[in-house]
């Protein structure tokens, strides 16, 4: 009986072994093996939604200097976001001459990166044919992850963002730059305060501490009536206000600076070619204002 067992052991390892070892030799499947495309680039309109620095550090090699660009994650703009991509540069150059200059790439976003002049409008340029919109945003880059790139992945994106102060850290909002008609805390980020009205140009400050008058567009060029009129219909605009002036203890006009920075007052030196136009609300050392104006709408005048 014993030795019937051992032949059935016997025979069920043997019908094992036949069942199990040809599914173990390996089948060679007909065709040419092909890496997987590397994955699509993000889209102009997606947002940032992981912190990340805005500062890109450059990298020396022997070939020229190599940006390195951070890679945050992207996607819907729901929740906290921390910048949007303005446009998708598909074939950003990858290296450059070993010197100080800025990055290339940068000069291929919408206005060749400057977004201090983001416009009233969706579109990109002037409003009202005269002034560039004083919002303070930044324009970054982003790329691919080091493992993306291995694949073939080669892009740039364009994000406008809004650095913390005196950070490297892009700042987290609850919309995007864009929408900041419709978001209280993006507008009071992206506005542009100016402590003093002094007689030189100025650096603009942190909205929420007390301020003399806010910057709402920036131009080049003689002062001229149609100007003086489309800086109120800007202010208008921006603002959402009825009455710009607060029923007087504000005023809305536009100040004149030379090519050094230097505020002029008379008809001459303000008419000039290369004068710098500045348009604002202005307390004039009467009212202070603690928190920006832009898209303030029937809200309370905040006087600090």
């Amino acid at each position: 009986m014993g030795r019937r067992r051992a032949g059935w052991v016997v025979l069920l390892l043997a019908v094992s072994v036949a069942i199990i070892i040809p599914n173990l030799t390996p089948k060679h499947i007909a065709g040419v093996a092909t890496a997987a495309p590397p994955p699509p680039p993000p889209a102009a309109g997606d947002c940032v939604v992981q912190a990340f620095e805005t500062d890109t550090s450059m990298t020396s090699t022997p070939n020229g200097r190599q940006p390195n660009y951070s890679h945050p994650s992207t996607g819907s703009c729901q929740g906290t976001v921390y910048g949007q991509i303005s446009a998708i540069i598909t074939n950003p150059a990858s290296t450059e001459p070993n010197d100080s200059g800025p990055d290339a790439n940068y000069g291929k976003c919408p206005d060749g990166g400057r977004h201090e002049g983001l416009p009233a409008g969706s579109g990109t340029g002037k409003a009202y044919g005269h002034w560039y919109v004083s919002l303070l945003a930044d324009t970054v880059l982003i790329g691919p992850t080091s493992r993306q790139a291995a694949t073939g992945a080669h892009w740039a994106a364009c994000v406008i963002s809004i650095t913390q102060n005196q950070t490297n850290q892009a700042r987290g909002f609850d919309a995007p730059v864009s929408q900041w008609r419709q978001s209280r805390q993006v507008a009071e980020a992206v506005g542009q305060c100016l402590m003093v009205v002094s007689p030189s140009i100025q650096a603009s400050g942190d909205c929420s501490i007390t301020h003399a008058a806010e910057s709402f567009g920036e131009t080049t060029g003689p002062l001229t009536p149609e100007l003086i009129t489309s800086c109120r219909a800007l202010v208008g605009d921006l603002t959402g206000m009825t009455d710009p002036t607060a029923g007087g203890r504000l005023n809305v006009e536009v100040l004149s600076y030379d090519a050094n920075g230097t505020r002029v007052t008379t008809t001459k030196q303000r008419t000039q070619t290369d004068t710098t136009q500045i348009c604002m609300i202005n307390g004039d050392h009467r009212s202070y204002l603690k928190g920006s104006l832009l898209a303030l709408g029937i809200t309370p005048v905040p006087f600090g």
